[in-house]
């Protein structure tokens, strides 16, 4: 990720680390339905359904996670 300007240049490693954290975090299809629905109506207020499953996939996910690191 580089600032050039006004101008945020991503590089293409930062997108594929970025897909790898996305599966790891085990809630890449609820983000990426919410980044439909964003880009369907461009308004967060019409996605209120697909925000509330990824943040209950990440409060899951993250109770998973650690229980995992407990042991």
């Amino acid at each position: 990720l580089k600032m050039s300007g006004h101008r945020v240049v991503i590089s293409r490693d930062d997108v594929d680390q970025f897909d790898k954290l996305l599966e790891k975090s085990g809630c890449a299809k609820e983000h990426y339905v919410l980044q439909d629905c964003y880009a369907e109506h461009k308004d967060w207020r019409k996605c209120k359904k697909e925000i509330d499953a990824l943040r209950k996939c990440m409060k899951v996910e993250d109770r998973t996670e650690s229980a995992d690191n407990a042991t």
